[in-house]
């Protein structure tokens, strides 16, 4: 789906991830195919995280957590489980790099502590 959606983007959209991607310290991506596109596009290190989520659960609208009300940042969510291979270093680090972001976890601690997190780092725990 995406190597497809990527060989029919027009120049102006190429352009536009260009001039928005390039020079970042480095990207994250799930899939091995939009990390290969971005490294064409951006001439910058992309990280592939593989993805392992049960799709049908996170389908549909859920409410939002009400910690967000108060926060009108841009937010970057993590929703999983804190287990030992997630790197939360780079979340640390990512998050005292971007103080304009907030940064929740939605995530029970599984084999893995959070240990001590920048002031826009917000652990909401394990939520259905």
């Amino acid at each position: 789906m995406y190597e497809n959606s990527f060989d029919t983007a027009g120049p102006e959209l190429r352009d536009h991830e260009s001039r928005h991607l390039r020079n970042r310290p480095g990207l994250v991506s799930d899939l091995t195919s939009i990390a290969d596109y971005l490294r064409q596009i951006t001439q910058t290190n992309i990280e592939v995280v593989p993805n392992g989520v049960n799709v049908t659960h996170f389908r549909g609208e859920p409410a939002k957590p009400i910690e967000y009300r108060a926060d009108d940042r841009a937010k970057v969510v993590f929703i999983g489980a804190l287990a030992d291979w997630i790197n939360t270093e780079l979340i640390g680090s990512t998050a005292a790099i971007c103080k304009d972001l907030s940064f929740y976890l939605i995530a029970p601690e599984y084999k893995r502590k959070l240990g001590s997190m920048p002031a826009n780092v917000k652990w909401l725990g394990s939520r259905p």
